[in-house]
């Protein structure tokens, strides 16, 4: 089967025993993707496919012609927070509306029927869904035995920017094991044997070398998928850094790189910004003015007040008083979140955050227990505010407190 453009060949299924089916892929599958061959071009295929079942954002599964499970990825499962044994010989219309069912059985039954690529968009739960079904044929007498089917999250800019995507795979030396058309076109290669084996610096001047290499070193350390942006001219890319995984070991083996083109993006975002900042700027010469009338009328109340000798009078003035003093408060909290969204999201480190923040508050007789470790959030740098407000509201309305802790929590995909 060709379901993922990887040329991987699936050779089973006994599609009259559902059991015996999803016996035989549990069986089948690992020895496919970790069958070691010293021909080099197997070894790609491996390395190809094991990318976009381990590292992509997309779930995979597997149905019969009667839109039975037979097999399931782990993103698909972590997506649904379900076990694979509760598919076993399981249907699609046990977890799906009636209407649900309907179109996707319908697709089901045309690719058993014309053996084409069926692609679909849907919504649900207010998120974008981009669907693709692909035959998997007998390898002896090429009959369609099961569908495959990859779903991702799409949006409406998908289409726009589905064709910049470069997508390449490297090992720890960053020597390139495989490349996608468009990547290719980037370093003006027409034929993939060209560079098979060689390394990246010999594309890249060394500064890009250096960092690009950092990344793919920083991925075999941790495991993790890596994030970063870069230019190149007056185009700007986002590049993520996918580990490829030994299935059976999970130690990482390669890393695939997805780098999309968002200069159209960049300069939206820019317009936004620059846009913001004008209106940031009309905003803070107009609080200025109405401070400064709030400062005259509150000086004014003070001396009526102070020359009243009506006692009723007196307590109008100070009811005024009290709601002229509320309105310079709420302009000046205004002040304090007029940049949001002005400066670029990044990387924060919370638990220095947090220490930084709790310092500029008197806490004499209140510890506060920091137990983020090393997590970091993506998010406006006003970020610091909100730790400085949740002490400082702690520390003025608690009461008797006598510590503050805290602590984040991992949680797994799909637990309540």
């Amino acid at each position: 089967m060709d379901g993922t453009q990887a040329d991987p060949d699936y050779i089973f299924i006994n599609d009259k025993n559902p059991t015996e089916t999803v016996e035989i892929l549990e069986k089948i599958i690992p020895e496919i993707l970790m069958h070691k061959d010293k021909n080099p071009e197997k070894h790609l295929n491996e390395a190809r496919y094991k990318s976009l079942v381990e590292s992509m954002d997309d779930s995979i599964y597997m149905v019969d012609r009667e839109c039975r499970y037979l097999f399931m990825n782990k993103k698909h499962l972590e997506r649904i927070g379900r076990s694979a044994e509760l598919f076993k010989a399981r249907s699609y219309n046990d977890f799906h509306t009636d209407e649900e069912t309907g179109n996707f059985s319908g697709n089901i039954r045309r690719l058993f029927s014309t053996g084409e690529n069926i692609e679909e968009k849907y919504e649900k739960n207010g998120k974008k869904y981009l669907r693709t079904f692909t035959p998997v044929r007998d390898i002896n007498d090429e009959r369609i035995i099961a569908a495959s089917i990859t779903s991702g999250e799409t949006s409406d800019y998908a289409d726009t920017f589905e064709k910049d995507i470069s997508s390449y795979i490297v090992d720890g030396n960053c020597r390139y094991l495989s490349i996608n058309r468009h990547h290719m076109e980037i370093l003006g290669i027409n034929c993939e044997d060209l560079f098979i084996g060689r390394n990246y610096e010999e594309f890249h001047p060394e500064g890009k070398t250096e960092k690009f290499s950092s990344m793919v070193g920083g991925v075999f350390n941790t495991g993790e998928t890596l994030r970063d942006e870069y230019e190149s001219g007056k185009s700007h890319f986002t590049r993520r850094f996918c580990p490829v995984k030994d299935i059976l070991t999970s130690e990482v083996v390669a890393v695939t790189i997805v780098s999309t083109n968002i200069t159209e993006q960049k300069l939206t975002e820019k317009s936004l910004i620059e846009a913001n900042k004008k209106l940031n700027l009309l905003n803070s010469i107009t609080r200025h003015d109405i401070l400064n009338q709030m400062t005259v009328l509150l000086g004014y109340l003070d001396l009526s007040a102070a020359g009243c000798q009506d006692e009723t009078q007196k307590v109008y003035l100070e009811k005024q008083k009290k709601a002229a003093d509320t309105i310079y408060h709420q302009i000046l909290f205004t002040r304090d979140y007029q940049d949001i969204g002005v400066s670029t999201p990044a990387w924060q480190d919370v638990s220095a955050l947090i220490d930084r923040k709790s310092g500029m508050l008197r806490h004499d007789n209140i510890e506060i227990k920091n137990r983020c470790g090393d997590l970091k959030i993506f998010a406006d740098p006003l970020l610091e505010k909100v730790f400085y407000n949740l002490t400082d509201n702690a520390i003025r309305h608690g009461g008797s407190i006598s510590k503050i802790t805290f602590c984040s929590e991992k949680i797994p995909p799909g637990s309540n």
